[in-house]
Parts: C-alpha cells; sequence; structure tokens
C-alpha cells in the first residue's frame, strides 16, 4: 500500500486547450470505455491541475503516481477504477494520464496508457509557469527538487530588485527549469548556482555548474537567461 499526501490544486488553467492533449484525453476515455483525463504536474511544488478531461480525477491516483513514479490503479470504494501513468520528462514527473472504465484494467491497458503519455510529454513538457510566484520563490522551488532528487547542492543568489512583466517572468523561469533540468539530469554535478540579476530594464539569470559539460576540460558551464 503507498501512501500519498493529496496534491495542491494549480490555478485554473486559462490557456486555450492544448488540441494534442484533447485527443489523448478523448481516445484513453474510448478505448477504455470511461472517461480520459490529462493531468499537469509541477513535482517542484506538489501541485496538479487538470490540463483536459471532464472535472476532478477521481480518487486519489494522482498523488500515488507522483509517489511511486510508476503506474497506478485506484479500485477503491466510492468511484469507478481508475488507471494513471506517469507522464515524464527524464526523472521528472510533467503529468499524468488518467482514465477510468468498467476495469478491471489489464497490463495491456496499462501500456496503452503509458503509449499515451510519451505523446502528452511532448505538450507537457514546457509547461513551467510562475502560477503566482515571484520568479525568486519559483527558483527556489525548483532548486529544492533539484536537491532532492540527486546529491547536488543548489544555491540562489539574487542581486537587486524589480518588476518582472508576467510574459517574461514566465519565459525566463521556464529557460531556468530548463537549465536546471539539464544539469539534474546530463551533468553529474555536485553544485549548482542560480544568478538572477536585476538591471535598469533589463533581467538576467545566471545558471552554473560544476558538472561535465561537452568541453570536458572545462572547469564550470554557464547557462545564461536574459530579458530585457
Amino acid at each position: 500500500m503507498v501512501s500519498a499526501a493529496p496534491l495542491s490544486p494549480l490555478p485554473p488553467v486559462t490557456d486555450v486547450e492544448d488540441p494534442l492533449l484533447r485527443r489523448i484525453a478523448d481516445h484513453l476515455g474510448t478505448l477504455a470505455g470511461g472517461a480520459g483525463w490529462v493531468v499537469r504536474v509541477d513535482e517542484a511544488t506538489g501541485c496538479a491541475t487538470v490540463a483536459v478531461g471532464p472535472g476532478s480525477v477521481p480518487g486519489d491516483a494522482v498523488a500515488r503516481v507522483l509517489a511511486t513514479r510508476a503506474p497506478v490503479v485506484d479500485d477503491g470504494p466510492g468511484h469507478p477504477p481508475v488507471l494513471a501513468v506517469p507522464v515524464m520528462r527524464g526523472p521528472r514527473v510533467v503529468g499524468a494520464c488518467v482514465v477510468t472504465g468498467p476495469g478491471p484494467f489489464s497490463d495491456a491497458d496499462v501500456h496503452l496508457a503509458e503509449l499515451f503519455a510519451d505523446y502528452a510529454v511532448l505538450a507537457l513538457a514546457d509547461s513551467g509557469t510562475l502560477a503566482g510566484r515571484t520568479l525568486e520563490q519559483a527558483v527556489r522551488q525548483e532548486l529544492a527538487w533539484v536537491e532532492a532528487h540527486g546529491s547536488v547542492r543548489a544555491d540562489l543568489v539574487t542581486v537587486g530588485a524589480g518588476v518582472i512583466p508576467d510574459e517574461v517572468a514566465d519565459e525566463v523561469f521556464r529557460m531556468t527549469q530548463e537549465a536546471l533540468l539539464n544539469v539534474a539530469v546530463h551533468a553529474d554535478a555536485t553544485t549548482v548556482r542560480v544568478g538572477v540579476l536585476h538591471g535598469p530594464g533589463t533581467l538576467t539569470v545566471l545558471v552554473e555548474d560544476d558538472g561535465r559539460g561537452f568541453d570536458a576540460a572545462a572547469p564550470a558551464r554557464l547557462h545564461v537567461a536574459g530579458a530585457g
């Protein structure tokens, strides 16, 4: 038995519904004889929100997917059987494909849902948003995720202060999130530092790690995300 803390809901998604995710949810529901969902997960904050699907996902299958990082069948009382599989990007859970049906779910059902999850990652991978947080708060939570999923020590340094337009902050955060994921997956680093530098009308984010890059002789690597 796997226990999992309930996920916190993110604010409602206001973007236009992704057509790929809609097709995935529809096909899941049709093939299983029930309803299908694609859920967006922010593993750094422990939050989840339904990207596509008929309301809330029944049961606690999504929380259990995040806890186990593996397919979960929730056939508890009070709701139809639920199958949920993680949508993975490298070591990170970025979502879940969920389906209800008359059950019981077979191994073939699980494999089919995992196949749909491989397609869902294309739409969910670029999913980093601030969701009401400041850029510094969001980066700090990403660094905590990096530390929790490896032996990397992560530090944040902020210089200056300023007001950042939401669309700029979201884009810079997505680039920073991508750089940190690369560090966690590929760099074999022991330390990563993020610097958020506010200048007159500019914003620069530096991501530096001591891992290996394309140049094995280089002592450190620097990723830069800037806006101005």
